[in-house]
């Protein structure tokens, strides 16, 4: 008899916190509300950071490092690199306005377009990459954090590997993994729109660890000289016209999920001038820089040791392994926690956040933008990313696939936005089950058949 009463009382306890004010539903949570003005705080710098924090945490030195495999020049990789930064602003700005102009996040966006239940098909697409990019991104940011570990002890960078050695990863790896997902869970207990300063500073300093390494690497090498201009076209023809198509499309779907989401930051910000510009400059600036750096790195490195290396943190490890001093753990130290820094903030805020944001629109009653990033952490084990780093081309693949999965849904949204609604919206709509948006069943089938 007392069994009903208990149920509910223990669903009850599972629903989010809201104040007494707020009211939770199968479509709402104070999460998915119109972020309040006083919120709106993004100025210029804060969405410079935003995107620079992609470019300055290690996958993209490594991106470009790995595009030497490719067949291009280093020049044309670099341009490459440059054409689909401004490819990827195109996309991002005009899919920014339904935070702009509404204050909504990609959730709500997603109601709009494809309908009330129709919108969990792109919600869903939405967190799968998520998890995955954070797995790939909590995976690079444990080496960074070994970087530490490995300045501090000369027993731990020599630390015996346990694990079988079918089993792509080492034990060290594993430990680093584990205390970067601790880290970025430490930072869920900020709200998103606070997450500006950390992106801010942590790109500060990782564009000046990396430049640091570059100019150390050149120096020691006696200067990348003729290195950059010497490597010459490996394809012609329509191979050569469709490695450009192939480099273009791969960074652009590196960054693709971020842009698809871009509703959900864009909507923090204080004004269209700070957001247009600021996302112009974080994209094309540190975008076009960093890849150069990894081309001069890989050079360098080629020179120095004999050996092509393409992630930084192989780099650092190289000066522990040939000379153990006070310099070189010093100097790997201050890269290990610019780098992890950088991860930490870009893992947060366009993967952890973002899959927060999306998984309270799938159930909003019990699950916060909090809760939702710690599940996303959680079931980022399970695209096992030590694997996509086993080689470059890996790396590539995993990398590009993205922007196939994605662009679709940008193109819909953006589609939708500008030539059938013209920016006009209902909100209130968005958190009523039969509205303007139920469409029919619950789906736009007509949006449904432009995606596919």
């Amino acid at each position: 008899m007392t069994s009903k009463p208990n149920v509910t009382s223990f669903f009850k306890i599972l629903e989010v916190p809201h104040g007494k004010r707020q009211t939770l539903s199968v479509l709402k949570n104070p999460d998915l509300e119109p972020i309040l003005k006083g919120n709106q705080t993004w100025g210029f710098w804060s969405n410079v950071a935003y995107w620079s924090v992609c470019a300055f945490s290690i996958g993209t030195w490594m991106g470009a490092s790995a595009a030497n495999t490719i067949g291009l020049t280093y020049g044309e990789t670099v341009a490459a690199f440059c054409l689909g930064n401004f490819v990827a602003f195109l996309f991002t700005i005009a899919n920014s306005y339904q935070g702009l102009n509404w204050k909504v996040g990609y959730t709500l966006s997603q109601r709009f377009v494809f309908g009330i239940y129709g919108s969990g098909f792109g919600i869903l697409i939405r967190i799968l990459m998520s998890i995955v990019n954070y797995g790939a991104n909590a995976w690079l940011g444990g080496l960074c954090v070994n970087l530490i570990l490995d300045s501090w002890s000369h027993h731990y960078l020599h630390l015996e590997n346990t694990l079988p050695d079918n089993i792509a990863m080492t034990s060290k790896q594993v430990i680093g993994f584990m205390i970067f997902h601790v880290i970025c869970a430490l930072t869920y207990f900020m709200k998103p729109y606070k997450m500006n300063y950390l992106l801010i500073w942590s790109s500060f300093f990782s564009c000046f660890s990396m430049l640091g390494m570059v100019i150390y690497l050149a120096h020691k090498s006696g200067g990348v000289g003729h290195g950059f201009t010497v490597k010459e076209n490996t394809v012609k023809g329509s191979d050569y016209n469709w490695n450009w198509v192939y480099m273009i499309s791969y960074w652009f779907g590196s960054i693709s999920s971020s842009a698809t989401n871009q509703a959900d930051f864009s909507r923090f910000a204080n004004s269209k001038l700070t957001l247009w510009t600021g996302t112009f400059l974080g994209l094309m600036i540190p975008g076009t820089i960093v890849p150069l750096f990894g081309i001069v790195g890989l050079i360098s490195t080629q020179k120095l040791y004999n050996e092509a290396l393409w992630i930084p943190t192989d780099i650092c490890e190289k000066w522990l392994f040939l000379d153990y001093n006070a310099k070189s753990r010093a100097a790997v130290f201050f890269c290990g926690i610019s780098f992890t820094s950088a991860l930490v903030g870009f893992t947060s805020s366009s993967c952890g956040f973002s899959g927060g944001m999306d998984l309270s629109g799938i159930l909003p009653k019990y699950v916060n933008i909090f809760r939702g990033a710690l599940i996303t952490a959680a079931i980022s084990f399970a695209c096992q990313p030590w694997n996509f780093y086993n080689s470059s081309s890996i790396f590539l693949t995993v990398m590009s696939s993205f922007g196939i999965i994605m662009t679709p849904i940008i193109s819909v949204m953006i589609c939708d936005n500008f030539l059938i609604r013209k920016q006009q919206y209902s909100v209130s709509q968005a958190f009523i089950v039969k509205g303007e948006y139920y469409y029919t069943k619950g789906v736009n089938w007509k949006i449904g058949r432009a995606h596919v």
